[in-house]
């Protein structure tokens, strides 16, 4: 057999690059994809462009300094500001805590609706069968699984600790010009704010973003960022550069306080249990850190394990 009529038999490397695969009606820049030559465009999540090595996802996607920089020196500031100067940082957390909802309450409980009647709208027509992944592909979760999941990110601390505490605070203490303390119409009033805040309408905020930036990057093919979900408002040039850049310090700094929030009440309801527990005096702030710091490595084992 003449060896060099079978392709099979063939040692030769041929000249050309590798056949580029078509995708369909995947975006043109997937449809074009070179895998011999894996330099995949920024906008395309590495989970949908197979036979990229880890390396070089790593090589694309590395690390944005500035955004570090911004996103620490504001935290840093932040943290040795509350230590030298405590007392400052509650006087003016207050008045800006007093201020908003004086001024921006209204804005707030107009906003959680619109966004409230929004996802009902998407959920029950068309878009609501839209799947957040490839149409060939199949859920990586049950939906006990899933809904299990979506309880345990979304309530987590809050609820073991607001769950109690916040109707038995609006029903002592109703806000002014409402109800008489300790009354039926009180209770009702009470129980009104705490499912405002813990029902329909919180699950919608975290149903807008968290659906946005899935449908984005698992959907659309964009890069798992927040910058995706506004490459159409901002355009991809915008939302890669200083827009983007932007997104990302403001979603860094709202996820690092909102952490710090749930840690912090996370702490002392532990740090609680264990005076009533043991029967020791109260704990100092050095037992609530370092139970902070426990909490912390154990959220980050448990992310890093997956």
């Amino acid at each position: 057999m003449n060896t060099e009529d079978d392709p099979r038999q063939s040692t030769e490397r041929p000249d050309r690059p590798v056949p580029r695969r078509r995708a369909g009606r995947r975006s043109d820049k997937l449809a074009t994809f070179d895998y011999a030559r894996p330099k995949y465009p920024h906008n395309i999540h590495p989970a949908l462009v197979p036979g990229i090595a880890v390396d070089e996802q790593r090589r694309r996607y590395s690390i944005d300094k500035f955004v570090l920089a911004v996103a620490g020196v504001l935290a840093v500031a932040f943290v040795i500001w509350g230590i030298v100067a405590t007392d400052s940082v509650s006087v003016v957390a207050n008045a800006a805590y007093g201020w908003v909802i004086e001024h921006l309450g209204w804005l707030f409980n107009a906003v959680a609706t619109i966004v409230l009647v929004t996802m009902l709208v998407l959920a029950f027509t068309r878009y609501g069968r839209i799947p957040l992944g490839k149409d060939e592909e199949r859920p990586e979760f049950s939906t006990f699984s899933w809904v299990a999941m979506l309880f345990a990110a979304g309530l987590g601390i809050g609820v073991m600790f607001w769950g109690p505490s916040e109707p038995l605070t609006y029903f002592l203490s109703p806000p002014p010009l409402t109800n008489e303390p300790e009354s039926t119409e009180a209770m009702h009033r009470a129980l009104a704010q705490t499912y405002f805040h813990w029902g329909f309408h919180a699950w919608a905020i975290y149903a807008l973003v968290g659906g946005a930036v899935a449908y984005s990057a698992y959907r659309r093919g964009r890069t798992l960022l927040m910058s995706s979900v506004f490459e159409r408002l901002f355009g991809k040039k915008r939302s890669e550069g200083w827009a983007g850049q932007l997104v990302y310090i403001f979603a860094i700094i709202a996820t690092l306080f909102g952490t710090a929030a749930a840690l912090g009440i996370a702490a002392l309801q532990i740090g609680e249990g264990v005076v009533v527990v043991s029967g020791v005096s109260e704990l100092t702030n050095t037992v609530l850190v370092l139970i902070i710091a426990v909490l912390s490595i154990g959220f980050v084992v448990s992310a890093v394990s997956g």
